[in-house]
């Protein structure tokens, strides 16, 4: 309502541009953090400083989004599996790539940059 009103207003949470919010991360990644409206314009709000493995952790997680995007837009199959080869949350890489490819095949009218 604040946005379209123009007035101010906070929302707790939403996908912006980092921009500064979190320092330990490059300013165009896309972040969820708590935002301000002002004068029609959404800010990020700037979090504390991260405790170090913290950080490493957001930016291992962001640069793993950073190439399923690259990867989405260029239809790259080795960028996607570069992808599940950098993230931390999947332990088996060998059942990741099978479950890409399947996507991938039972997606493919949906993506076709990746036939």
């Amino acid at each position: 309502m604040s946005l379209a009103a123009g007035s101010d207003g906070r929302l707790d949470i939403l996908n912006v541009a980092n921009g500064h919010a979190i320092q330990e991360l490059p300013p165009e990644r896309i972040v969820e953090v708590p935002v301000r409206v002002r004068g029609g314009k959404l800010e990020a709000e700037p979090l504390p400083e991260l405790p170090p493995a913290l950080a490493e952790v957001i930016r291992q997680l962001s640069d793993v989004h950073e190439l399923v995007a690259q990867a989405a837009v260029a239809g790259d199959r080795k960028l996607a599996r570069k992808a599940v080869d950098l993230d931390p949350a999947i332990e088996d890489k060998e059942t990741a790539y099978a479950a890409l490819d399947r996507m991938l095949e039972a997606h493919a009218d949906l993506l076709p940059a990746f036939a």
